[in-house]
């Protein structure tokens, strides 16, 4: 994310987490959390896209566990001169079915498939 976004949504996590113990950051994170007592839960994060559409991205998506103590905002700070105001990284996309039309050069998406109850993993 340009740092003008990241900074906008690292506010609106702290400011709905100030009961959850911070961690130290954890690389390439900037906002950690100290699970030891439970997981972290934040609000759902909406993206409204150019053409009015609503992309959801779920606490599953957003809160990354990186030990058995700490999960991390998964988010990344751009940069002031970021070219893109948001990049979407792998771990926004888990769990949602993304469906390119190369023809038309457009992307279809489906929100979280976590927020269903469901998901893509395949478990044996």
């Amino acid at each position: 994310m340009g740092s003008d976004v990241y900074s906008w949504v690292v506010r609106r996590v702290i400011s709905v987490t100030k009961r959850v113990p911070r961690a130290n950051v954890v690389a390439p994170f900037g906002v950690c959390y100290n699970i030891s007592t439970g997981p972290v839960k934040i609000p759902n994060i909406d993206l409204v896209l150019q053409d009015g559409k609503t992309w959801t991205i779920s606490t599953a998506n957003s809160i990354k566990q990186v030990d058995n103590n700490v999960a991390c905002l998964a988010f990344v700070d751009g940069g002031a001169t970021s070219e893109h105001g948001i990049l979407i990284g792998t771990y926004q996309i888990e769990d949602n079915f993304l469906m390119f039309n190369w023809k038309n050069s457009t992307l279809g998406f489906s929100s979280s498939l976590t927020l269903k109850k469901s998901s893509c993993s395949f478990h044996f």
